[in-house]
């Protein structure tokens, strides 16, 4: 696999949504307010896919394929992850760019999502490429 999927992927798992539902509808988005990393998803799809996209008004961009909806429901459904370093660094710059941040002093780099299974797979390629982590949870009292 090229590891341009894997960054889009990366993307869609991250700050993106699937769907493949019958019932419902087969739809793939990414929503982001940085208007580079829409042109990047937006590219990627078009060299994966060969399928153009706009930006709709609110910072997203949606593709409705039941067979590329099906094949990444596949794909997170097996728990498939990238497994070359490549693939992996792809994928972790997507997941790190859209769901990452820095600390004001510049020591420590953090990705929070709510999704444990997500941070436990992150952990585990950054393992896998030579950098050590640590997972925190943490509680919001509502």
């Amino acid at each position: 696999e090229k590891p341009l999927f894997w960054n889009f992927y990366g993307h869609i798992i991250s700050d993106g949504w699937l769907y493949p539902y019958p019932e419902r509808s087969y739809r793939i988005g990414y929503c982001n307010t940085n208007i580079e990393l829409l042109r990047e998803v937006r590219t990627e799809i078009k060299e994966l896919f060969g399928i153009d996209t706009l930006f709709k008004k609110d910072f997203r961009i949606e593709i409705y394929s039941k067979v590329i909806s099906q094949f990444l429901k596949k794909i997170r459904d097996n728990k498939i992850l990238p497994e070359t370093p490549e693939q992996i660094y792809n994928f972790l710059r997507a997941c790190f760019d859209d769901e990452g941040s820095v600390t004001g002093n510049g020591w420590q780099i953090i990705i929070c999502q709510k999704e444990k299974e997500y941070i436990t797979n992150v952990s585990t390629l950054l393992k896998k490429i030579g950098i050590n982590s640590t997972e925190f949870l943490t509680y919001n009292k509502k």
